[in-house]
């Protein structure tokens, strides 16, 4: 079992697609314009409201994701829309554990 984040990047525009919590993040003007959502549980409790950003830093089951490559159920795949690069942009496709 796995985690992927894969770009494309033609014509000066992007798309994105990821599974689990490997990530991808879009640098512009030296700050962070955007990154995927994992597909985690501490991301799940985040988005109820459940525990803080610094929570799930700390949280007991910050490395447990509910979404995988080559797992028994088939996986749930988020896709990006196509998104207009600027001169300058950097992607960054990183592993599970980077940030």
């Amino acid at each position: 079992r796995t985690t992927v984040v894969a770009c494309i990047v033609q014509n000066g525009k992007a798309c994105w697609a990821h599974s689990g919590d490997s990530r991808l993040y879009l640098i512009r003007d030296g700050k962070l314009e955007l990154s995927t959502t994992d597909h985690s549980r501490v991301q799940q409790l985040i988005e109820s409201g459940v525990i803080t950003l610094a929570q799930a830093a700390v949280h007991p089951d910050r490395n447990k994701i509910y979404n995988c490559v080559g797992g028994v159920l088939p996986p749930l795949v988020t896709h990006s829309a196509e998104c207009t690069l600027k001169v300058g942009d950097t992607i960054l496709l990183s592993t599970d554990g980077f940030w």
